[in-house]
């Protein structure tokens, strides 16, 4: 468990519909073992009088959670308890454990399901502080009649914070290259170019789908609440190989899922033991994460998009070829395909379609268990800790063949040696240094495939259109962190001195442009050095 950040957990009991189930005491025991947290324990949240408490810890932490029913009509009153304290709008977050532990008949087992999603919250909202801190509300526009309360507040009620993305423009390197990943996936054009090249996002025009976090190859976009340090940490706690479980699910699923979700559950349906990891869309999910989750050892993850109008069908399509990119990526990893996508199921078959996910990727994939080897990841990079996670799961990198046109950040790049002149104008432009130019009797033109991020900037820049990218993961070059050489060129020398004068191909380059133009007197002199063409001046 992470330290240092002061954190309080609130678990309500909902008038006996939670502790009638869950000893909440003894959670709240194993739960205040636990470095820097606070722990209290509530009959009923909604009462004013513990209302009140809670404002008091909310006060005086760094993180909040509340476990209980977390109903819409409680969450939204907390919320509007954050913006009266210092909190961070963002670093408070709800665990329904009336859908954590529905489906478990073992009051053991309950405790244990409740123990691990309430740590899991935790652990994510710890890793996510620095991002709660930095995210920025956008203007609201407000007819209603204000109440007195409403109207001394007034300054607040201009704005309201929603899951838009933390745009982090130190990261991002579209000013010095012509890198639009980001802008040419948004679906609803909201990230923008000024004239300096810098990205800017306008948060009016956010519909908070989170597309742009995934696509970025330098995770510039985090998502305020389900950024890839979130996810990694919340993972690695619900993965704790301390608790023994007999099964650990994952359901990935909106707002409107979980609420499709609690209907079901309040109208009798039992659900499978599983943990419901609340994310503002599926299309926020990224490629790492989804491999963490298999590399972790979870039985089974159905991503559940109840797909209910909410406008992000464009940025989920998008997402979808990232998905579509692993399943064709499995046939090389160690570890089945565990996941499953449950798109748009009407209300009276969302239970049983939800349940039959599970159960065909345990007929498919067997049962899996914790792996306790798997090494912990840098979460500040996604990129890196993809290629830390495809490093652990493939079987054999050598015996891996190319995959093309996958939507992940891996490119290729092909030089046409019979068009470059090794001028360097590609090396001298790339903003990853993914590629570098060697000198000498021989010069070389070099590539790594680890380092490109397919910005597209070397083939814009080309001056003889030269070079052609495509999207590539090419696991033996990524994993062995290959330097290809992609070009070669020998030195040219004087004709009258033999002194080193340049490389021959832009030699050559030179060469056919003078002739194209006529200029032979310039011709004469083009394979001279400078010493020797001063000489012939003089003479």
């Amino acid at each position: 468990m992470s330290s240092c950040k002061r954190a309080g957990i609130i678990l309500c009991g909902c008038n006996g519909n939670i502790s009638g189930a869950i000893d909440l005491v003894r959670v709240a025991d194993c739960l205040e073992e636990c470095d820097g947290v606070e722990v209290e324990t509530v009959d009923d949240l909604c009462d004013d009088t513990r209302f009140l408490k809670a404002k008091e810890i909310a006060k005086r932490v760094d993180c909040l959670v509340i476990a209980g029913c977390t109903d819409k009509e409680c969450m939204a009153r907390f919320r509007a308890v954050i913006e009266e304290t210092k909190l961070p709008y963002f670093s408070c977050d709800f665990v329904n454990l009336k859908q954590e532990c529905v489906g478990i008949t073992s009051s053991a087992e309950i405790e244990k399901y409740a123990l691990l999603a309430v740590r899991g919250c935790l652990e994510k909202l710890r890793a996510g502080l620095d991002l709660a801190e930095k995210a920025v509300p956008v203007m609201s526009s407000r007819d209603e009649t204000l109440t007195r309360r409403q109207f001394f507040r007034l300054p607040l009620k201009f704005v309201r914070y929603e899951e838009i993305p933390v745009l982090n423009k130190e990261r991002c390197i579209a000013g010095s290259s012509v890198c639009s990943a980001c802008i040419d996936r948004c679906p609803t054009g909201a990230i923008v170019k000024d004239d300096t090249g810098m990205v800017h996002l306008q948060g009016e025009e956010c519909q908070t789908c989170g597309l742009c976090s995934v696509v970025c190859p330098l995770d510039c976009f985090e998502m305020p609440t389900f950024s890839n340090a979130h996810a990694v940490a919340m993972l690695s706690a619900l993965a704790s190989s301390e608790v023994q479980l007999a099964d650990r699910r994952l359901i990935f699923t909106c707002d409107r899922g979980r609420t499709r979700i609690d209907k079901l559950i309040d109208g009798g349906w039992k659900m499978p033991g599983s943990f419901v990891v609340r994310v503002p869309c599926l299309a926020t999910i990224s490629p790492m994460v989804l491999l963490r989750v298999m590399e972790l050892g979870f039985d089974a993850a159905v991503l559940f998009c109840p797909q209910d109008r909410c406008g992000k069908q464009t940025a989920l399509e998008k997402w979808e070829k990232v998905f579509g990119s692993l399943q064709e990526l499995s046939t090389a990893l160690t570890t089945p395909f565990r996941l499953k996508l449950v798109k748009n199921p009407g209300e009276d078959s969302t239970s049983s379609t939800v349940v039959e996910a599970f159960q065909e990727i345990g007929l498919a994939c067997g049962k899996s268990r914790i792996n306790k080897n798997a090494v912990p990841l840098d979460s500040s990079s996604a990129r890196e800790g993809l290629v830390s996670v495809l490093g652990s799961l493939v079987k054999d990198e050598q015996s891996c063949l190319s995959i093309n046109n996958l939507p992940l950040p891996f490119y290729s790049l092909q030089i046409d040696v019979e068009k470059c002149s090794m001028c360097g104008v590609c090396v001298r432009n790339c903003p990853s240094s993914a590629l570098a130019m060697t000198e000498g009797e021989e010069s070389t033109l070099q590539f790594s495939h680890y380092n490109c991020l397919g910005c597209g900037t070397c083939f814009e820049q080309c001056p003889e259109n030269a070079i052609t990218l495509t999207p590539t993961l090419d696991l033996p070059k990524l994993l062995g962190k290959t330097i290809e050489v992609k070009h070669r060129d020998d030195l040219a020398r004087c004709q009258v001195c033999h002194r080193p004068i340049g490389k021959k191909s832009t030699l050559q380059n030179v060469e056919r442009r003078l002739k194209e133009k006529g200029l032979n007197k310039a011709l004469e002199m083009l394979y001279r050095c400078e010493t020797c063409k001063a000489l012939d001046a003089f003479e």
